[in-house]
């Protein structure tokens, strides 16, 4: 990845799980444009202030599905000759939905990046959501739930957060539900639209060989445009502090034809703006980090070899979530775990999760 794009993959990162508290301040522009003109290219990130979280209990993966529907084709464009448009210009955008936040995420030749910014255009203030693109996509979604429930750590993650979030939005799986997919209908996809599309309620990152005007101007239009199509679209609704159960619990998704254990532990997290966030954090790095250095990866794979890789990290949003420690092979589950059969704590349960 380039350099100029990773610090702005981590401006956005955590600038998205701040969005409320940059949507107060609207005298500002609503964008945060670095120009870089040592590469002929230009990034552009666009924050939408609506996620997974912001789902239905009774749907699921809307806020998947909705946002998705943007990238289906437009009022000028059909789906197929857009994505062309697109590869011509030598551009890319595409799109990631997070616990409270969707992201979408370009890039292009600088050269060409006011004809990329046209169809970006397009794509967010002119989309064209028709049953049979939703049926197709829906189709798609469930494929997708079905392939990840056979991959053992995807099925591992989803079971997790739901066990350990409960009923608390933080527990929304980002892709859906089968259930929760199926029940999304054309209606849904317009309401979803016209509630969290608007200038207040999106925000532009970016950096590029671009001119922080060209960017500003584009972005004033677009957000204007929205606003008029768009008059109640508003910020959503912070979440409630999650509540985590205390005492030791423990989930099993039993798997018997798993030629491995995939293994999370966790608790509660914190926020940035804590005290100590930052010294843990830093503090974690030689124990838990993402390095052959770190304790963890050094007796768990590079001493032993039972798994690939082994990490503990901390997640946030806009409340504390969880930190949480990853996967080691079957056969030394419980050496690695330290405890035999008889010594799983109480609160034990085994199922799979709806």
């Amino acid at each position: 990845m380039k350099p100029a794009n990773s610090i702005l993959l981590l401006k956005t990162v955590l600038l998205a799980g701040l969005f409320a508290a940059s949507t107060q301040c609207r005298a500002d522009t609503g964008v945060d444009f670095e120009e870089d003109f040592s590469l002929p290219v230009a990034y552009i990130n666009i924050v939408v202030d609506a996620g997974a979280t912001n789902d239905p209990d009774s749907k699921l993966g809307l806020a998947n599905v909705a946002s998705r529907m943007l990238l289906r084709g437009t009022q000028k464009h059909a789906k197929l000759e857009f994505n062309e448009l697109l590869n011509r210009l030598g551009g890319e955008f595409d799109l990631d939905v997070r616990d409270e936040g969707t992201v979408f995420a370009g890039a292009v030749l600088s050269e060409n990046m006011e004809k990329f910014l046209t169809l970006v255009d397009e794509a967010l203030s002119k989309p064209k959501f028709t049953a049979q693109e939703l049926a197709k996509l829906k189709k798609e979604t469930e494929g997708e739930i079905l392939e990840r429930k056979g991959n053992d750590k995807a099925l591992l993650q989803y079971n997790h957060y739901r066990y350990l979030y409960g009923a608390h939005p933080y527990g929304h799986p980002l892709i859906g539900t089968q259930k929760g997919v199926r029940s999304i209908n054309y209606k849904d996809i317009l309401n979803y639209y016209a509630q969290h599309f608007s200038g207040r309620t999106m925000r532009l990152f970016g950096t590029g060989a671009v001119k922080k005007e060209v960017v500003q101007k584009w972005f004033t239009a677009l957000t204007e445009k929205l606003n008029a199509l768009h008059p109640e679209a508003k910020p959503v609704e912070s979440l409630a502090v999650p509540a985590i159960a205390s005492g030791r619990r423990t989930l099993l998704v039993d798997k018997p034809a798993s030629t491995q254990a995939q293994v999370l532990m966790g608790g509660t997290g914190m926020r940035p703006e804590m005290p100590g966030f930052y010294a843990i954090t830093l503090g974690n790095q030689p124990f838990g980090g993402h390095s052959f250095q770190a304790r963890m990866m050094r007796e768990i794979r590079v001493k032993r070899g039972w798994t690939y890789g082994a990490s503990n990290a901390f997640r946030f949003g806009r409340q504390p979530k969880h930190y949480e420690q990853c996967p080691v092979q079957l056969r030394h589950l419980e050496e690695a775990l330290g405890k035999r059969h008889d010594g799983i704590p109480h609160g034990f349960s085994a199922r799979l999760l709806p």
